[in-house]
C-alpha cells in the first residue's frame, strides 16, 4: 500500500500479513520476504531504462512560465538508444492522468552523460496527485521502458505561491 506524504522521503510504503503461528511476548520474531516487479524477463528486455529524474518548480526562470506546474526532466539510456547516434530523431510519449496536463515537452541528447534527456512541462489538476507516463520512441517503435511517476499534491517543490 502507498499513502502521501510530505515531505515524499518519508515512508509511505507499508506491508501486511500473518504469521504463521501466535506470537509470543518477549520472544523474537523474524520475518523475510523476496519483493518481485514485473516479469523475470522484463529486466532482461534490450530497452533503454531510467537513470534519472528531477523535478523543479515550472513557474520559475528556467523552468517556464505556468504558474502551478512542474519541469520534470528524466534521463533514459541503454538498449537501443545507445545505438542511436546523437543527432538521429528521438520523440516521447507522454501522459497525464487525473486530468494532468501536459503543457510542453521535448526529448534531447546529453552528451556529457551519454543519454537521452526528456524535458516536461506539466501541471496537476487543482489539488489532485500529479501522475505521469512517458516513454522515448523513434519511428513509431518503443526505445525504452515506461516511466510512470507519482507527486503528491502536497510537497515543498513549488516555490511560487499560486
Amino acid at each position: 500500500m502507498q499513502w502521501p506524504t510530505s515531505p515524499e522521503v518519508k515512508n509511505n510504503i507499508g506491508a501486511v500479513g500473518t504469521p504463521e503461528g501466535p506470537l509470543q511476548k518477549g520472544e523474537p520474531w523474524t520475518l523475510s520476504y523476496n519483493l518481485r516487479v514485473g516479469k523475470e524477463e522484463t529486466a532482461n528486455q534490450s530497452s533503454g531504462q531510467t537513470i534519472n529524474t528531477f523535478v523543479g518548480d515550472g513557474s520559475i526562470v528556467g523552468g517556464g512560465t505556468e504558474k502551478g506546474a512542474y519541469r520534470i526532466i528524466v534521463d533514459f539510456k541503454g538498449g537501443e538508444l545507445d545505438k542511436r547516434v546523437p543527432t538521429e530523431p528521438v520523440t516521447a510519449s507522454v501522459t497525464a492522468l487525473q486530468e494532468g496536463e501536459v503543457l510542453e515537452y521535448f526529448v534531447e541528447y546529453n552528451s556529457p552523460l551519454k543519454a537521452w534527456r526528456l524535458s516536461m512541462l506539466v501541471k496537476p489538476h487543482r489539488n489532485e496527485s500529479l501522475v505521469l507516463r512517458a516513454f522515448l520512441t523513434a519511428g513509431g517503435k518503443a526505445l525504452t521502458e515506461t516511466w510512470t511517476y507519482r507527486l503528491p499534491p502536497v510537497n515543498d517543490i513549488l516555490v511560487s505561491s499560486e
